[in-house]
């Protein structure tokens, strides 16, 4: 979304999933046929699956492990430190995308998983209800734990050059990812359909600093978010943290493990909303499942796949400002049902949206909810603080029942 532009350099590394990469006219699709199993790549129309046939295209010129462009990104990543080496004046961010489906990983890991198994490829579930076999979940589990085998390895050569120039003496290292990813728990493939689960919401957070290097191991109880990233890599290097940043550096938690956030939110545009307070998860619904009362806000009219419509354009208004858009007014435009957002783009909508409270502290896979309607009115009040807090507009309070007469 155009935000690497704010670094000095950055190199695009090319023909992760179905980047369009290698253009082929003329696609073998016979023999995709033969290989890749239909439920995982509906090849049956080219033009319905061409992003997942896209991928394949690139897939026969990934034939060597330093093909791979997890791989490539590792080797760029390695490049640039031995350029940066002493100097002080450098940031590095690896957006390394796997594990991330389809799940494509070296042959030698997953031969250790899959050894029996000759059959057709199945590494891309749909994001759908699980509808494979038993065996077959167990099959597509294991290329993904093939696949994280890989990505442990592409941080472990990071890690040895850690090692190797004491750089842990200097340098600060924090690992983390932007969402999780169902495996056939709750019955459910990947994400976006359905509630934000605590698979799906509850993401790894690594943070080496030299000022705390004896604390190596420990864990930190306090309730984060993503938003706190970026103040924290600015207080890493002395730069003031501009008003229009909303999160919170997380240094203070290394230093001293107290609470910074009493909830954090999180949901996909126009789905369900995930109230946490880090004992709680209370899944709320939305008033509505379609696009009633529902704005999109932004500078950029784009889905993840296209522009916005002729039709959603001629909506369009300025809104605003907001409290983190530096006093600039941005669009307004109205929510279609038929906009190419997601789950919306391929015909769907959100599924499972009954509001339900879980007690993650006795039931953290969130099997059996709960009645605790003291618990509601805290999480619910601290919800509604929060999005004040951000300018949330008012429709969505609305959209949530969460404002008497807004």
């Amino acid at each position: 979304m155009c935000y690497h532009t704010a670094f000095n350099t950055w190199v695009n590394i090319r023909g992760q999933e179905y980047d369009p990469w290698k253009p082929s006219i003329r696609p073998d699709l016979e023999r995709y046929r033969k290989q890749y199993d239909s439920r995982h790549y509906d090849l049956a129309d080219p033009k319905r699956g061409s992003h997942k046939l896209q991928h394949l295209v690139n897939r026969d010129f990934i034939k060597r492990e330093e093909d791979f462009p997890l791989s490539k990104c590792f080797d760029e990543g390695l490049e640039f430190l031995k350029t940066a080496a002493g100097s002080d004046t450098w940031f590095l961010q690896l957006e390394c995308f796997d594990p991330h489906e389809p799940f494509h990983a070296p042959e030698r890991l997953e031969r250790k998983l899959n050894s029996d198994y000759d059959g057709l490829v199945m590494d891309w579930p749909k994001y759908a209800r699980v509808s494979e076999s038993p065996d077959e979940v167990q099959r597509i589990r294991n290329k993904y734990a093939a696949l994280v085998a890989f990505c442990d390895e592409q941080l472990g050569r990071l890690l040895d050059w850690m090692d190797a120039t004491d750089a842990w003496r200097d340098t600060a290292l924090i690992t983390t990812t932007d969402h999780g990813y169902l495996l056939s728990e709750h019955d459910w493939w990947a994400k976006l359909k359905m509630p934000q689960y605590q698979e799906i919401s509850h993401i790894p957070l690594m943070i080496y600093h030299p000022k705390y290097a004896g604390q190596g191991g420990t864990q930190r109880s306090a309730l984060t978010s993503v938003i706190d990233i970026l103040p924290t890599i600015l207080e890493c290097h002395d730069i003031e943290v501009p008003p229009e940043c909303r999160g919170t550096s997380l240094l203070r938690v290394l230093d001293d493990d107290k609470p910074i956030h009493d909830v954090v939110l999180s949901g996909v545009f126009g789905g369900p909303l995930l109230i946490c307070d880090g004992r709680f998860a209370y899944h709320r619904g939305p008033k509505y499942l379609d696009s009633t009362d529902l704005y999109e806000y932004r500078l950029l009219p784009m889905h993840m796949r296209g522009p916005f419509s002729l039709q959603e354009l001629r909506q369009m208004e300025l809104a605003g400002p907001f409290v983190f858009t530096k006093d600039v007014r941005v669009l307004k435009i109205k929510a279609r049902d038929d906009s190419m957002r997601a789950p919306h783009h391929d015909g769907e909508t959100f599924q499972d949206c009954e509001t339900r409270l879980f007690d993650l502290s006795v039931d953290p896979t969130e099997n059996s909810s709960i009645d605790n309607p003291t618990v509601v009115e805290r999480l619910l009040a601290a919800a509604v603080e929060e999005m004040r807090k951000h300018a949330v507009p008012r429709e969505m309070l609305r959209r949530f029942e969460l404002e008497v007469g807004c």
